[in-house]
């Protein structure tokens, strides 16, 4: 509705994960970064960023890059039950037997299914195929599971790059990785990437980029204090982004308004709670330039 009323020719706004939409700067960085990380044959890497980044986006997009040049296995968002349930994923989605009777005990079941996969792995190994294990979201896995990759990784020791494990978290996980019982196990870690958030110059030319796509240009749309409170609310987070500018033009739509003002800004990031950001920024922001 609100597309009509603003005059743009199609819906601007989609969600961050729209894979229509080009890589963001910060990601095409990250997106190097992991492509020489995994080129230098390290067998864990971490992908680690806060939520909205685009940590998802840019995981998908270098699964299909890869995918030509070797086996990529894509575990999405989830947590699994126990280590059981982490091949059992695994397994799924190479379509191999992923399913044990019942009335067999848990360790067994575990054993079993482990034995599928690491059997389908040396397969890969020894015709010289290189495998890209990719796990999304990680960062609330039980510390059993996150320690079961070194089994995984353990099929191919010393044989760089044949097997590989991208496991893509929130920085929450770093803090877990400094205690117990996971400290020794961060030392199998290879490398971490960092995907960062927008700075303001690339937030501006992201925003301009979507609301292009409509016919129009940004400050048709959003007047300059609406836009710094934005750009301070936000943080330069991509879903933040999206969903702030969305809400304020279906605000001003309900409002009447034909262009979104600081006021209509203000009310929307309130209600979607990062006005006191928002507000804390500009004021960093005013006491700096004085």
């Amino acid at each position: 509705m609100w597309e009509e009323h603003f005059g743009l020719r199609e819906r601007i706004f989609t969600p961050a994960f729209d894979q229509s939409l080009p890589l963001l700067p910060t990601q095409l960085v990250a997106r190097q970064q992991l492509l020489n990380t995994l080129a230098d044959g390290h067998g864990l890497v971490l992908l680690v960023g806060e939520a909205g980044t685009g940590k998802t986006r840019l995981a998908v997009e270098l699964a299909s890059h890869l995918k030509d040049e070797r086996c990529v296995l894509w575990m999405p968002p989830g947590v699994p039950q126990d280590i059981g349930a982490l091949y059992q994923s695994l397994l799924f989605d190479l379509d191999l037997p992923w399913h044990v009777p019942g009335g067999i005990e848990s360790s067994l079941v575990t054993n079993t299914l482990r034995l599928r996969l690491m059997e389908w792995l040396v397969s890969q190994q020894q015709a010289g195929k290189r495998v890209l294990i990719i796990a999304d979201a990680v960062q609330h896995w039980p510390d059993a599971i996150l320690q079961e990759w070194e089994q995984v990784l353990a099929v191919a020791p010393g044989q760089t790059g044949i097997l590989q494990v991208l496991l893509v978290s929130r920085p929450e996980l770093l803090s877990r990785l400094e205690r117990e019982p996971l400290q020794d196990w961060a030392e199998t870690v290879g490398y971490c990437v960092w995907l960062e958030p927008l700075d303001e110059a690339e937030c501006r030319q992201h925003l301009q980029q979507v609301v292009s796509r409509g016919g129009l240009s940004w400050s048709r749309l959003f007047d300059e204090e609406s836009t710094q409170l934005l750009l301070a609310g936000c943080r330069g987070i991509i879903r933040r982004l999206h969903q702030a500018a969305a809400r304020a033009l279906s605000v001003a739509f309900l409002s009447g308004k034909k262009r979104v003002d600081a006021e209509t800004m203000l009310a929307v990031l309130e209600e979607l709670g990062l006005a006191e950001t928002a507000l804390a920024e500009q004021h960093l922001s005013e006491t700096s330039a004085a």
